[in-house]
């Protein structure tokens, strides 16, 4: 019997070799997978790509349910309180991690003490906002608005992307983020899990952001444990105010950065809300939520980017050359096959999964994913103007990027609705990637910045 499974596989396997010769792009894709074989980033992105397929595909089931179960009107209710929460934290973030992630990734020595020094000025400014958080809701809502509006403020503390208690930036460094993402795929399964136990029809407003604060809570509870286990302490409120200074100098354009970042494309659904309703809202934020799956799912790798580029520019511009021109064809290899699949079943999906309140998601839906394919090629030029120390370059072309993506929102939502914010998210994708593209082939051989 295993004799029979070995000649079938060596069948196989002289097919796909000679159909490896016989025909190009397969032939290339066959090589490519060979190469990638062999290396420890590939090895380590192949982690990320199995937990986070594992992750997103059931966030994308999950989130589906949880819409159907909310209605459209409440779904983008807590659309709305994420997209205000994470504006109100960007105060506190200062753009600190792509700095430290390229310190630590130059120096691992650095780990304990930036982490240390970040983590901390970060909890006290969002302390702050916090207060000013509660007190700007206890002034505008009443009975559950209040509470879930005061629930939420947990999130500037635990949420994966923008929360202050948030280590991702020092795994990246250290080249551990997949451990970070095993416990966020974790994490993942939990909510998926509470979603289809407890939810059911009619289910009151912010039942989705009580189960998302709670899990993240334990996230970042794993995160730390870990931390401190395998890497070291952190020592919170050993701060230095001339260390802080240093690296604000440094970190201003990305602080900067994050800011745009959130007028580029988070400040849509608020924007959406104001011109066609909460409901309105809610149908783009199924889409939205159902696509950031897959633009998850593509920036996982991306985390792996910082201390590879970094890495391979000490190597060399040609290095770093061939190594982009080999991701940029992986990232279709990867990225194309599932685009075409998910835009086939999207129909079948949403009707299935969120009903026919959600009937106009899937339309935007097969959008976004293509924004977010240009977005993730776009990626490897961004991150290598920040491994060049083009970090003011960076800021800027943000900018135009933010302005570009305000200005079209402001102009075409009004008129042509949904599906204009998610024709200028493409158009806005592909617009920023050519200016980054473009800045990276201008300065990719100063040596001064190596």
């Amino acid at each position: 019997m295993s004799n029979a499974v070995i000649r079938t596989c060596k069948y196989f396997e002289a097919i796909i070799l000679i159909l490896a010769d016989r025909y190009t792009i397969i032939g290339k894709g066959v090589t490519l997978l060979q190469q990638s074989r062999k290396s420890k980033f590939a090895k380590q992105a192949g982690i990320l790509f199995v937990c986070n397929v594992l992750s997103r595909g059931i966030s994308f089931f999950a989130n589906a349910y949880a819409a159907r179960c909310l209605g459209a009107f409440n779904f983008g209710v807590s659309g709305v309180i994420q997209n205000m929460a994470k504006p109100a934290s960007l105060f506190a973030d200062l753009g600190f991690d792509s700095v430290a992630t390229r310190k630590i990734a130059s120096d691992a020595d650095k780990a304990l003490q930036l982490t240390s020094l970040i983590i901390g000025i970060r909890v006290l400014f969002t302390l702050l906002i916090g207060i000013i958080w509660l007190v700007v809701c206890f002034c505008l809502f009443e009975g559950r608005e209040l509470m879930i509006w005061s629930i939420s403020s947990i999130l500037l503390f635990n949420d994966a992307s923008f929360g202050a208690l948030r280590l991702t930036f020092a795994y990246q460094g250290l080249e551990r983020v997949h451990i970070q993402t095993i416990i966020s795929t974790l994490g993942s399964v939990l909510i998926a899990v509470l979603y289809f136990i407890y939810f059911h029809r009619d289910m009151p407003m912010g039942s989705d952001l009580l189960v998302l604060v709670s899990v993240n809570s334990l996230v970042v509870f794993a995160s730390w444990v870990y931390f401190f286990k395998n890497i070291g302490r952190i020592h919170l409120f050993n701060l230095s105010f001339a260390k802080t200074l240093e690296l604000l100098k440094e970190s201003w354009p990305f602080g900067w950065n994050n800011f745009v970042m959130f007028l580029y494309g988070g400040f849509q659904l608020p924007l959406i809300a104001f011109f066609i309703g909460t409901e309105g809202a809610g149908i783009f934020r199924a889409a939205w939520t159902m696509s950031n799956v897959l633009q998850l799912l593509f920036n996982s790798i991306s985390f792996l980017l910082i201390p590879r580029l970094t890495k391979w520019r000490e190597r060399g511009a040609e290095v770093l050359k061939t190594k982009q021109t080999l991701l940029v064809k992986l990232y279709l290899l990867m990225g194309v096959p599932i685009i075409i699949v998910l835009a086939l079943f999207s129909d079948l999906i949403f009707n299935l999964f969120l009903g026919p309140a959600f009937h106009a998601s899937s339309g935007i839906f097969k959008i976004l994913i293509v924004a977010w394919l240009i977005a993730f090629i776009a990626q490897i030029f961004s991150l290598s103007l920040i491994v060049l120390k083009k970090d003011k370059h960076f800021a800027v072309i943000s900018t135009v990027g933010a302005i570009v993506s305000v200005g079209l929102n402001l102009i075409f939502l009004p008129i042509f609705g949904l599906y204009a914010a998610a024709v200028v998210t493409i158009i806005n994708e592909t617009f920023i990637g050519f200016i980054f593209y473009y800045f990276y082939q201008k300065h990719k051989n100063d040596h001064s910045t190596a």
